[in-house]
This record gives C-alpha cells, structure tokens and sequence, in this order.
C-alpha cells in the first residue's frame, strides 16, 4: 500500500485517478491541516481522498503505521505538517517527494537569486517599509524617553518572533526534511542538481510528471486566430512581470490584448502589477483575476501567438507544455533550469534576451507546421499518456521491488 500526502490543487484528480488505474485498491490520499475543518474546492467529491487534523488521535495513529507503507510520497513539500511528519517518522518510513520548485522560496538568499532588480526592489518596499514605519513610531519613542534597557528587551523580543526568523525557522525544518528523503521526482531533471548542488542529499531522482489535464491534440485540427500574448502564469513576484511589460511595450507594432493570470499569488504585488499593466496598455491589457476553468482557459490561451514567461526558475511547466501544443511560441530567460531542459529535448522555444527587442520578427512570425508537429512529438513522449503510464508503472514496480512489501 502506498499512502499519498497532497494538497487541494486543480491537478490532483488527474494523479488520482492515473495511481488508480495503474495499481487499483493500492493507493491512499491523504490531505493534512492545522485546522479541524477542510472545505475542498479541487477535490470535493474525489473519491478515496480523506481529511486528517494535525495532531489528532487519528494523525498519531498514521504517524506510527507510516514503515508499514510500500511508500508515503509528498506531494509538493510546503505543509508545515508535512515537513514535521517527515522529523518524526521512524528512519524505516520510505519517503518519495515529487519537488514541485516553489518549495525553495523558503531561503531568502535563493528567492532574492530570482528576482530582477526592479521586482526586487519592489518586493523590498512592500515587505520592509510598512514594517519599518510602524516600529519607527514604536522604538523612536523609547529613544526619546532614554528607555534604553527596555528598548533593548523589546527588541531581543521582536527577533524572535518576526516573520523573518519563522522563515529562518521553517527553513531549517524543511532542509532537513529534504535530507531525509530516500527518493526524490522533480518536475525537470535540472530541478535536481539544483538540490545537489544546495544540499547534497543522499536520495535518489526518479522519473514521472504530472498529467497536465488535457490531451495534447485536443486543439489540433482547430484554426484559431492567433494574435494575443499572455505574460507569466500567476501574481508572484518571480514571474518579473514589470520587466518583461518594458521590454513587450517597445515593440510598437502590436495591437492585440495581453493576457496575464493572476488570480493567485500575492495581493500587493498584483495590484502593482494591475496598474504598470494599465498604464502601459490601457485599451489592450486583459489582467485573469479569477480561477477559470481549465477548458475555458485552454480555449483563451489558444487565441496566443506567444507566451512570455520571465521566470528565473522552473514555473508553470503545465502551462509551457500546454501551449507548445497549441502551436504557440515560448519565450524563456536563458537562465531559467527549463529553458535548458526543453532545449536539450529539442522543442522550439525562444530566449527572452536574445529575441525580443523593438525591432524583433520573432515576435511576429508564427511557427511552421513543420516545427509545431515536431514540438508535438517530442510533447507526447515526455508527456502523452502512454508513456505517463508506463513511467508510472515502472516507478511503482522499482519502489515495490527495493521494499519487498
């Protein structure tokens, strides 16, 4: 029996039900909270999926059955309950953590790494000013009164619980948690030397990949006029939505909409970039502040002729792949782990340094039949069905055959 630990995100019905045909009756779902209630949203109805309370009895008694498991995967390791589930595990408990990227924003200094310098600067504004202004009122007025000693307490007191050493905190846990592992499935390959290279763990990388949701020629035959952008996948701040608008605003020529999700993310940085986004295009910036249903959303981003992702990292690789199958061009920063991977599997993609500039054709001219077919290919044989399920089954057969049970 293998037990999942997972969240509710719009993609875990498609891996249910994919762990379901592949090993019928062998698999547990399980989503852990804090809080005693869970109101699900992605995931209301699934079957064989079950809440568990954090510290309940029913959670200790999982707590000491999880060796029993064939397997307990992790599915995106940002649960704080998760990461402590993980420190009081017995070492015999076998431990498999699909590493979604987002997990490393919890250190700073990799975070600040992704950031451009105006979104960093931005970042910098919305977390340590409205910080600094109200203890400025607070500690200038001990100064003045000579309260030195209790300046000095109170001070030692704010350490300890800003939000900055519960990070620190939060982030030691989740290093070790990391180390803990025994095997390890990243989104792309690249995302794993990073961790080698940032932590040196001891586990081993497997390969599988999410469903992205929908056949990759469902849109095949369909001709859809092609003229929009759409800019980053979501309201946070490593998208660098703010210098990637510079960039798009000196191309002159274009004339249709912008496109740019943002219905989940961080509020301050939205609204700021729901004003640069206005500003800079008033009559043609089409801002998604809701979720939208994934067909729906298919049939918009299909009206794309380019997709511009200014990410520094592995981020929205559902999104990439979807859109290379509709026959739309990405647009990548050279940097980012993804750009090197979809280029060392040959797929058609652009760079955000070297082919956007007020002059550029790239930007204008369409991929050929040809080059949209091949991308397609390649598509399918790292994420159609087929070879989803037979990389399914070959990692549930690799982890049954090292554990015996």
């Amino acid at each position: 029996m293998f037990l999942h630990l997972i969240e509710d995100e719009k993609f875990m019905s498609e891996m249910i039900a994919l762990f379901k045909r592949c090993d019928p009756g062998n698999h547990q779902f399980v989503i852990m909270k804090q809080d005693a209630q869970c109101i699900l949203n992605h995931l209301n109805g699934v079957e064989n999926v079950s809440f568990i309370q954090w510290q309940s009895q029913t959670c200790q008694q999982l707590q000491t059955k999880l060796s029993n498991y064939t397997a307990v995967f992790i599915h995106g390791l940002f649960n704080p309950c998760y990461v402590e589930l993980v420190k009081k595990a017995s070492p015999e408990a076998v431990f498999v953590w699909v590493f979604w990227g987002g997990e490393l924003l919890l250190f700073d200094r990799y975070r600040s790494s992704l950031l451009l310098l105006e979104t960093r600067l931005l970042r910098l504004k919305h977390r340590a000013f409205p910080w600094l202004a109200v203890n400025f009122r607070k500690y200038g007025g001990m100064i003045r009164q000579g309260q030195f000693y209790q300046l000095i307490q109170s001070l030692f007191g704010l350490a300890k619980r800003t939000s900055a050493a519960q990070v620190s905190n939060l982030a030691t846990n989740l290093k070790d948690a990391i180390k803990r592992m025994n095997y390890i499935i990243p989104i792309i390959e690249d995302d794993f030397f990073l961790l080698q290279k940032m932590f040196s763990p001891s586990a081993k990388r497997l390969t599988w990949n999410y469903s992205v949701g929908i056949s990759l020629d469902r849109f095949k035959q369909r001709q859809v006029s092609k003229k929009n952008w759409l800019v980053g996948n979501s309201a946070h701040y490593t998208n660098n939505h703010i210098e990637i608008f510079r960039q798009l605003r000196k191309i002159k020529k274009f004339d249709a909409k912008i496109i740019v999700p943002l219905s989940y993310g961080d509020l301050r940085y939205r609204e700021t970039i729901l004003r640069t986004g206005r500003r800079f295009w008033p009559d043609r910036f089409a801002p998604l502040l809701e979720f939208m249903p994934r067909d729906r959303y298919c049939d918009l981003i299909n009206t794309c002729s380019c997709a511009f992702f200014n990410t520094r990292r592995q981020q929205a690789m559902g999104n990439i792949v979807l859109l290379l199958s509709l026959g739309v061009k990405i647009f990548l920063r050279e940097e980012n782990p993804a750009y090197r991977f979809l280029k060392r599997n040959e797929l058609a993609i652009f760079s955000i340094q070297e082919n956007i500039s007020p002059s550029s054709v790239e930007v204008f001219e369409p991929l050929s039949e040809g080059t949209v077919e091949s991308n397609r290919n390649i598509l399918r044989r790292l994420y159609g069905e087929s070879a989803q399920w037979h990389r399914t089954m070959e990692m549930l057969n690799e982890l049954k055959e090292k554990s015996g049970k």
